[in-house]
């Protein structure tokens, strides 16, 4: 059967799902209308996991119409007008607009210089995997990626290493869990903090502040990265003894220089980063009233202004339009527009939905108890993830077990940490996630090894978030 032809098979699925529910008789606290949205969710869920992020997302906006749970039109507005929508598209392009500068190039050269890397092949392979982390907290996290895997793969093959070497494959998923696990998940107005913490902030009112965000994500990823490290050195044994940097290629970096385009982005981006935590770190200090209510919007806004109006020899610093043509994702933001008003009309009183949710659970997790209950709901969600969308669970999941577990006693932004987190470490197998995929589907991988290194990554992020990440957690919020 051909893939057109599946496509169509699942489109009727997602419509008669839809269709199906929608007509059923209600049940528990669930109304007529929460049906109808119970319906338009089922479905949209189903079209995201078989067909695509577009299609449904469309789907999902029209359905509700139809089902007279809002208006399309309103529902394009609550979805697309949405704050963290708005902030999500502003740092994609802000985020683009660094990489279309250089300033990745010149991060990384930067730091691949420097001779500390050259003493021994652990240290090297250490000091690459430092440069994925710093290099995805400047929101570089896929530039860094393939930067980083064409080195390792030069490495290999001048140092004669087989095709599908046990070390060359732990650097490869290594590499790419480091980039998606610095700023993708430590720095909270990056796009993937923007996405979950939109879910909990959209359920719950609430809002994590920045500086204990920053501390709770670096502890724990940080601490997740070096054990990984240290399982492959001293527990897997792999064997990284000619793994040395080519005189060559270290040549080639030190003849590189930072061009005048890279230094005014480097310079811009500290500027950023200044405006964003001054106001949080020196409140009364003149002038950051006005920066926090400029925001994250706002002071992107004007950065990416600047880079734009910012003529070197001629030439702007940045192509805006290239850079909203190339950086915007729009499937991904067609995903959670439609999150967005499908979200208010489940936890409408209403539709009944969360009050039968929480009647149904809360019985079941108050004898658990807060701690059982957020391991519980990580380790679930961590098994389930590898086999489907990360972020339609969050968009699933968040919504109802973090106010969930605030009414036994937890804390919910610990339990929000968890989730997001555990539904970041899909790398088990090639559906788990886009990284995933592009690990799995690596020439230079053995599929036996992104297996293994897969649920040693996903096993140590439990033991890390259960062990260090639920007291820190409570300590910081």
């Amino acid at each position: 059967m051909t893939n057109s032809r599946m496509r169509y098979i699942h489109f009727v699925i997602m419509f008669l799902l839809t269709a199906m529910i929608c007509f059923c008789p209600p049940f528990g606290a669930i109304t007529p209308y929460g049906m109808r949205v119970l319906g338009v969710f089922v479905g949209v869920l189903y079209g995201w996991i078989f067909i695509d992020l577009i299609c449904p997302s469309i789907f999902g906006f029209v359905a509700l119409g139809v089902t007279k749970v809002t208006t399309v039109t309103a529902a394009l507005s609550a979805g697309l007008g949405n704050q963290q929508l708005i902030m999500i598209l502003v740092t994609m392009v802000f985020a683009g607009a660094l990489d279309e500068s250089g300033l990745t190039d010149y991060i990384g050269t930067a730091l691949l210089k420097k001779k500390i890397f050259r003493k021994s092949p652990w240290l090297l392979i250490a000091g690459i995997l430092l440069i994925a982390y710093i290099l995805s907290i400047f929101g570089a996290a896929m530039a860094a990626t393939f930067l980083l895997w064409s080195v390792v793969i030069r490495i290999a093959d001048f140092c004669g290493f087989s095709k599908k070497d046990p070390l060359i494959s732990f650097c490869i998923i290594a590499i790419l869990i480091a980039s998606f696990s610095g700023g993708g998940l430590i720095i909270p107005f990056h796009g993937g903090p923007l996405i979950y913490g939109g879910f909990f902030t959209q359920a719950t009112g609430i809002t994590i502040a920045y500086i204990p965000f920053i501390i709770y994500g670096f502890v724990t990823t940080a601490l997740m990265s070096v054990l990984l490290f240290i399982g492959a050195k001293y527990l897997l044994r792999l064997d990284a003894s000619r793994f040395m940097l080519p005189d060559e290629l270290a040549l080639e970096l030190e003849k590189k220089q930072a061009t005048k385009q890279q230094r005014i982005s480097m310079a811009l981006l500290i500027i950023f980063m200044c405006a964003l935590l001054l106001p949080e770190l020196l409140p009364n200090l003149p002038g950051m009233d006005f920066l926090s209510k400029l925001g994250l919007v706002g002071i992107s806004a004007i950065i990416i202004l600047i880079m734009n109006f910012i003529t070197i020899e001629g030439q702007p610093l940045i192509d805006l339009t290239q850079t909203f043509v190339k950086h915007v994702q729009w499937p991904l933001l067609l995903l959670l527009a439609v999150t967005f008003p499908l979200a208010d009309a489940m936890k409408s009183a209403d539709s009944g939905i969360m009050a039968t949710v929480s009647q149904s659970l809360t019985p079941i997790v108050a004898d658990m108890g807060a701690v059982p209950f957020m391991i519980c709901s990580m380790v679930i969600l961590g098994l389930i993830t590898q086999v489907t969308h990360n972020i339609v669970l969050g968009a699933m999941f968040i919504p109802f077990l973090c106010p969930l577990c605030a009414q036994i006693g937890g804390n919910q932004i610990t339990l929000w940490f968890m989730i997001y987190l555990t539904l970041n470490a899909a790398y088990v197998t090639p559906a788990a996630s886009m990284q995933s995929a592009m690990a799995h589907g690596h020439e230079r991988m053995d599929k036996k090894y992104a297996y293994l290194f897969g649920i040693t990554y996903l096993v140590i992020n439990w033991l890390v978030l259960s062990i260090v990440g639920i007291p820190l957690g409570n300590l910081l919020f």
